[in-house]
């Protein structure tokens, strides 16, 4: 939470890439599985930090030379 710049092997930001992309990458993994049982679902949890800010900067996921970490996790 809150981390220093940092990007993930891939280039994304760190945090977005922990926090949504990886979390989507597993789901898309077990996804055979999760079909496989009448009972599956995916639960997705969240902060109340996303009302920190009023818009998605694109530019954040890819990097950015400007960068806050409180509006990223935001």
């Amino acid at each position: 939470m809150a981390l220093p710049q940092s990007a993930t092997t891939q280039g994304f930001e760190m945090q977005m890439g922990v926090n949504h992309l990886g979390h989507y990458a597993l789901t898309i993994q077990l996804l055979p599985l999760l079909r496989e049982s009448k009972a599956a679902r995916v639960v997705q949890v969240s902060s109340l930090m996303h009302k920190q800010t009023a818009k998605l900067r694109l530019e954040y996921i890819i990097g950015s030379t400007r960068y806050s970490k409180w509006d990223v996790y935001a």
